[in-house]
């Protein structure tokens, strides 16, 4: 009787631990309620789950058309993330009409996004103005998408009529930015010579010796660490003025898929009076850009303006641009030339960063560059992930309709299983005759 109870709670232990596996397997790799995957995307970066898309899924429904962008993991609750989606669609399958994208005549495109705590969103509809060859601003979708803190995905539709969708369904592909606030936006002065020393500008913070950061900032415990910045130094020579970022994490210098860019932007008020210049920006009189990207190789780009304008405009000249002035390996660092600045020693400048965001990008579809809705009645795989097509059925599906329906009768078997072995074990049991006595 011992062994058949212990036997019973055996089966009953191996039935809930699958039941909570099939319930996790459901959650985890289901499809929407009602949507159809027409794209699954493989992970482009480690970094972060929430900020990389793992599949687009479409369902039609009346006379509205929803989209369901789905991620590897769930926003943090914090209005330091937000995600964006850009959707293109080419309705009237023609390249040579709406605005040349992708290998398509985008017609119409929706552009939205929320932050991860649900302090803001945004939702607008854009129609392709043939007369202008812009986007007009056509009508707010911010009352069709679904807000909610520390979401796993972007949801949100549109009407039929609003972007052409007829007989022939679309054709569309998206573009999903996640963003991070590496820095809040802060004001500095520097004086020139006070920090004096040669740098390479080589990724490596060895030649700054025991140089004294400009500004640290506080930790705000961002993830992933490498999208966060902990402090800003800077120095010059007699022809550079350098700067390094220090971020909290080592960063990632290739990715598989997608862009990682690091931008920054700086103003520099040459003259220190915030009267003269671009008074938006601290009295700028010029402005550095600087990209640091893994794209998914390894890519720097500095360039330089100067400030054009009347003070309240933002008129700003383009001087130059190069891709040595700039690079990264456990720091980033880049340098601008004193003589572009006009610069000279012991001069007070003001520097002024507004707030930066960096972000990953990533392009839906790669490589066949757009998908159709409804989905075509084959399909092919190609690099970057499942182009648009039925997917092939496997054994499991070919036998049993899904996966779902697969897991949901083995979960029912081991339950029954148990159930009975538990009615068998409580059963009086039969007394056998005593062994007949001797002799």
């Amino acid at each position: 009787m011992k062994k058949r109870i212990e036997h019973v709670w055996v089966w009953l232990v191996v039935a809930v631990v699958f039941v909570g596996l099939f319930s996790l397997m459901v959650r985890v790799s289901g499809v929407p309620v009602g949507y159809v995957l027409v794209y699954s995307v493989p992970r482009g970066w480690n970094g972060s789950g929430w900020m990389d898309v793992r599949g687009v899924y479409v369902r039609d429904a009346g006379e509205r058309v929803y989209f369901y962008v789905e991620y590897y993991g769930a926003v943090p609750v914090s209005r330091d993330y937000a995600r964006c989606v850009s959707v293109y669609v080419d309705s009237d399958g023609d390249r040579r009409t709406g605005s040349s994208n992708n290998g398509m005549g985008a017609d119409y495109y929706v552009y939205l996004g929320v932050s991860g705590d649900n302090s803001s969103s945004f939702g607008m509809l854009y129609r392709w103005n043939r007369t202008v060859n812009y986007w007009d601003n056509y009508k707010s979708v911010a009352q069709d998408m679904v807000l909610a803190p520390g979401l796993g995905y972007l949801e949100f539709s549109v009407g039929k009529e609003d972007i052409g969708y007829g007989s022939g369904g679309i054709k569309f592909y998206v573009g999903a930015y996640s963003y991070v606030v590496s820095m809040p936006s802060t004001e500095l002065s520097y004086v020139v010579g006070s920090n004096s020393r040669k740098v390479s500008v080589d990724g490596v913070a060895s030649d700054w010796g025991s140089s004294v950061p400009l500004v640290s900032f506080q930790a705000r415990g961002i993830s992933p660490s490498e999208l966060e910045v902990s402090a800003l130094y800077v120095a010059n020579d007699a022809e550079n003025l350098y700067v390094r970022i220090d971020a909290r994490g080592k960063p990632s210098s290739s990715i598989e898929s997608g862009t990682l860019g690091r931008e920054l932007f700086i103003y520099i008020d040459t003259d220190n009076n915030n009267d003269t210049g671009y008074k938006a920006y601290g009295g700028a009189d010029f402005y550095v850009y600087v990209s640091f990207n893994a794209r998914p190789d390894k890519y720097t780009y500095v360039s330089y303006y100067r400030y054009a304008g009347t003070g309240g405009d933002s008129k700003w000249q383009y001087v130059s641009g190069t891709a040595a002035n700039a690079n990264y390996d456990a720091v980033y660092e880049f340098k601008v030339p004193l003589g572009l600045l006009g610069l000279k020693p012991q001069q007070k400048i003001g520097i002024y960063l507004p707030k930066q965001q960096w972000y990953l990008y990533r392009a839906i579809p790669v490589p066949v560059m757009y998908i159709s809705y409804p989905l075509p009645k084959t399909n092919t795989t190609g690099i970057g992930g499942t182009v648009p097509g039925v997917a092939q059925k496997g054994f499991i599906e070919r036998f049993f309709g899904s996966e779902t329906v697969f897991l949901v009768l083995v979960a029912s078997v081991f339950l029954v299983e148990a159930a009975v072995i538990v009615y068998l074990a409580r059963r009086p049991q039969k007394q056998l005759p005593g062994a007949p006595p001797p002799g």
